[in-house]
Formats: C-alpha cells, sequence, structure tokens
C-alpha cells in the first residue's frame, strides 16, 4: 500500500523596521567684529545662522559722541540689525563735542566765555586790573595748573565745560631814601612797595649831619614833613 507523505511549508514572514537617520550637529555661528575708530575697545560677538544679533555696549571716546554702527568702513549704510548669515565688521561713527570755556578774571576786565569744538586751538583773552600784571590762566583757585600758555596766548578746548581763573601779580615800585644834603653821611637800603598797596613801614633814619637832628622824612627835597619811622607808606 502506497503512503502518500504530505509536508506543509512554513512560510516565515520577517518584517523588516525601516530607520531614517538624522544628522545631529551645533548650529553654525558667525562672528561681528567691531571697529571702534578710536573710542574703546567692542569684544567680538557670535551669533547663530539666521539670528539677529543682540547689539553690544556703545564704546565711549573723549571729546565725542557715539553716532552709530556702519557696515562699511567709508561709514555709508547705517548698519541695522538683521538675520546674521556670515561674518564681518562694524565700523564706529563719532560726532565731535562742544565745550565753554569761562574766565573768572578774579578783578580784571570781564571776558567773554569760548565754545568750540574739543580739542580745538583757540586764543585766550588777557584780561587788565590795575596795580596788577596778569599771571596766566589757571585751571584751579591756588593756581597750580596752567591753563594753556601765557605765552602764546593759546589753549586747546577740553572735554568738558571749564572755568579758569586769571592769576595777578602785583606791580611794585623802588624807593630809595635820600641823605638831601652834601654833607650828610651815612647809607640806607631802597624798600621796594607792591602797587597793589600793600604798606611798607619806613626804615629809621641811619643817615648823619654834623649840626642837625632827623626830622623826618618829605616827599620832595624842600618839603614838607610828611612821615616818620614806622609810618607805614603806600604810594
Amino acid at each position: 500500500m502506497n503512503k502518500k507523505l504530505t509536508f506543509t511549508l512554513g512560510i516565515v514572514a520577517l518584517g523588516l523596521a525601516a530607520t531614517t537617520l538624522a544628522a545631529c550637529g551645533e548650529p553654525k555661528l558667525y562672528k561681528i567684529t567691531f571697529e571702534s575708530n578710536g573710542g574703546t575697545a567692542v569684544a567680538p560677538v557670535e551669533v547663530e545662522w539666521n539670528k539677529t544679533p543682540t547689539m553690544p555696549e556703545n564704546p565711549k571716546r573723549t571729546g565725542y559722541s557715539f553716532e552709530n554702527w556702519y557696515k562699511e568702513e567709508t561709514l555709508t549704510n547705517v548698519y541695522v540689525p538683521e538675520p546674521v548669515k556670515n561674518d564681518f565688521t562694524l565700523y564706529a561713527n563719532w560726532t565731535i563735542n562742544q565745550y565753554t570755556v569761562m574766565f573768572d578774571s578774579k578783578g580784571g576786565t570781564s571776558c567773554d566765555p569760548i565754545t568750540g569744538n574739543f580739542n580745538s586751538e583757540i586764543t585766550l583773552p588777557t584780561p587788565t586790573k590795575d596795580y596788577y600784571m596778569f599771571g596766566g590762566w589757571f585751571t584751579d583757585e591756588t593756581f597750580k595748573s596752567e591753563f594753556g600758555s601765557k605765552d602764546t596766548h593759546t589753549a586747546r578746548i577740553p572735554s568738558s565745560n571749564l572755568t579758569v581763573f586769571a592769576k595777578w601779580v602785583a606791580n611794585s615800585v623802588t624807593y630809595q631814601f635820600d641823605k638831601n644834603h652834601d654833607d650828610a653821611t651815612g647809607k640806607m637800603d631802597n624798600f621796594t612797595i607792591s602797587q597793589d598797596k600793600t604798606p611798607k613801614k619806613l626804615d629809621l633814619c641811619t643817615y648823619k649831619r654834623e649840626g642837625y637832628d632827623f626830622k623826618g622824612w618829605a616827599t620832595s627835597p624842600d618839603g614838607a614833613v610828611e612821615y616818620q619811622p614806622g609810618d607805614e607808606y603806600t604810594k
């Protein structure tokens, strides 16, 4: 008897799972460099691609005001923050400031203030004052720091408004004692009086004249006695 063998084939389906791999990485950074054109240094800023940068604090420059950042070294186009797509440099533009110098003549003739651009050269006024010689302009009332030059009469506008003070040196006159007679003997030193009317006490008379007593000082050979030793003289 023939036997028929029947085989059942089992087919196993293998499921293949499909996986998608995504590329991973840090966003690309671009550098903005700042040229301060004489101002304080500004550190570069790194910005992600297509991000709008946050601008740094404006630089500072003595005697100038910061105006804006420009795209070109020629300062043609103002930079307006926008999405970054490459490295670039920005350039600072400045506006020069004006300041005023005021003059305190300390009792001398008045002098008008002078306004000008920072560091520009100005011609200094020369006041006058009776019995005094002008000694220059100073930035302090103790006259330790001279402003400009009293020789060239020039100075430069400082980086802020400023009041300067006139220095005065009293003129002086030298006087001498006269024996007022040929047969008088002795010697006396000359004396100097400042013309600011600071008094000078007259010295004792050391002249001698035989047969005469000293009576006092006159201001002319035949004049009347006006002063005695120890009196204050201010003429």
